[in-house]
């Protein structure tokens, strides 16, 4: 079933959801990170570095290490990822279970890196890892949970099913980890942050098909079906339709 999505408003709109207010600290963290000095001694004060984290328990480092990054291009494809998944799943998830989401696909994909790390003799638990790539691909291994058949355009032109392309992912993440477990690339930790967001995803599903009324889970409902927020419906084609920005009064934002 292809899914079609809706404008997403105003740029105003846009900043004050937690996807563009999590963008904004990423800029402003990495802004931060260019201008401090140091930038060595910056990363290993808040990157996430596995011997002081978990053993020194510096225990901040498990989230600020999520809005550093090393360059602007990792945070470029980083924010463009969170953007574009990140939006249509807040609107689905609402803001509280997406932040439980994001920050704990961080969270544990950093702890399960970190505990590789620590068994690991070659200095690598005193290496810090930055950047937001476990958060968001559990954000997008979220959004591919719960539109699996949505299209996504690989590099602006390739058309590839969101389940399709999650998979692939995570095959290659594995892989990649297992062949160099340690490496300038944290594949290991990026393979848990899916692995993380597909599983929280999951229990969110599950939790609301128990809340919902019997009648309002059934299949049969037709055409032009929608979810209790009005977001979420079926057109009378049978596409999915996502109205990201539509307010109670039936306006554009």
């Amino acid at each position: 079933m292809p899914i079609v999505f809706t404008r997403y408003g105003s740029a105003a709109r846009q900043a004050s959801s937690l996807t563009g207010s999590l963008i904004i600290t990423a800029v402003a963290a990495w802004l931060l990170q260019l201008f401090s000095g140091n930038t060595r001694e910056f990363n290993l004060l808040f990157g996430f570095v596995p011997e002081q984290a978990i053993s020194r328990e510096h225990l901040w480092q498990f989230v600020s290490y999520i809005f550093l990054h090393v360059g602007f291009f990792h945070l470029l494809f980083n924010m463009i990822a969170l953007h574009a998944f990140g939006r249509p799943l807040e609107q689905t998830l609402g803001k509280f279970r997406f932040a439980i989401l994001f920050f704990i696909s961080g969270i544990g994909s950093a702890l399960f890196h970190g505990l590789i790390a620590l068994d690991a003799a070659d200095g690598s638990a005193l290496v810090p890892m930055i950047g937001a790539s476990g958060a968001v691909l559990g954000v997008a291994a979220g959004f591919a949970r719960a539109f699996p058949t949505a299209v996504v355009l690989l590099f602006g032109i390739i058309p590839v099913r969101a389940w399709t392309l999650i998979m692939l992912y995570a095959f290659f993440e594995l892989m990649s980890g297992l062949n160099q477990r340690i490496s300038p690339v944290a594949h290991l930790a990026h393979f848990s942050g899916i692995v993380i967001g597909v599983s929280l995803m999951s229990l969110f599903m599950l939790a609301q098909r128990r809340a919902r009324p019997r009648s309002a889970r059934s299949p049969d409902q037709g055409s032009g079906s929608r979810d209790e927020s009005g977001k979420v419906h079926r057109d009378e084609r049978g596409r999915t339709i996502i109205d990201l920005e539509k307010g109670d009064d039936g306006l554009w934002r």
